[in-house]
């Protein structure tokens, strides 16, 4: 659901020297937010059939959409270390709310949920906060580059989410042919196993990309 938003908001960034701030990434966080609120009630009605769920799952893909986004958009600093924080800070206020929450006895799905909400909307708030604080680059594109137009910025988000999504459909093509030709239940079997599986090369894969 982001479109490729923020990444093609950090080339503009870089190429066209933007102003400072989160002023035109707003628009792009409002028409996202949008679109993740139909799109998680949808899931509410179809998914568990309960209204009493909708608000939390409206609430858990609204933060977590825009997380992403925020963390998408703090690749534009030199040194990452704005990206860095935003990508650690929600698992670990995440995982304290958690162990809290199990310690007193009050642990249940929607109080899980509700903590995980936490964690991504301090993330978001620490994002917007910091954003400000932050030295501003002078951008490195050239002098006669044309002016930043929405048009060109739309259009160029959308080839790097095609791009993207034609990679997520090559690498799962085995998990769609079962869900159209299986049982839920295989398609959650295999899942799992399939997701097991990777973690053997986890370390080779992490030390990869830390050396090369």
């Amino acid at each position: 659901a982001q479109f490729g938003l923020g990444p093609a908001f950090v080339y503009a960034h870089r190429r066209h020297q933007l102003p400072p701030g989160l002023r035109r990434a707003g628009l792009a966080t409002v028409a996202l937010a949008a679109l993740l609120i139909g799109l998680a009630w949808q899931q509410a009605q179809f998914g568990t059939g309960r209204w009493s769920s909708a608000p939390l799952l409206v609430l858990l893909a609204l933060v977590q959409a825009l997380h992403l986004h925020a963390c998408a958009l703090a690749q534009r600093y030199d040194g990452l270390r704005l990206f860095n924080l935003l990508r650690g800070l929600p698992t670990l206020v995440t995982a304290v709310l958690l162990a809290g929450l199990a310690l007193l006895g009050w642990l249940d799905p929607a109080a899980a949920a509700l903590a995980t909400i936490v964690g991504f909307a301090l993330t978001v708030a620490v994002a917007l906060r910091r954003d400000g604080d932050l030295p501003r680059d002078g951008g490195d594109g050239a002098q006669n580059d044309p002016p930043w137009q929405l048009t060109s910025h739309l259009r160029y988000s959308l080839q790097y989410h095609m791009t993207v999504l034609l990679g997520m459909l090559s690498t799962n093509v085995d998990k769609l042919w079962l869900s159209w030709s299986g049982q839920t239940q295989a398609l959650g079997l295999y899942t799992v196993a399939y997701a097991t599986s990777r973690l053997i090369g986890l370390v080779q894969e992490a030390a990869s990309s830390a050396l090369f």
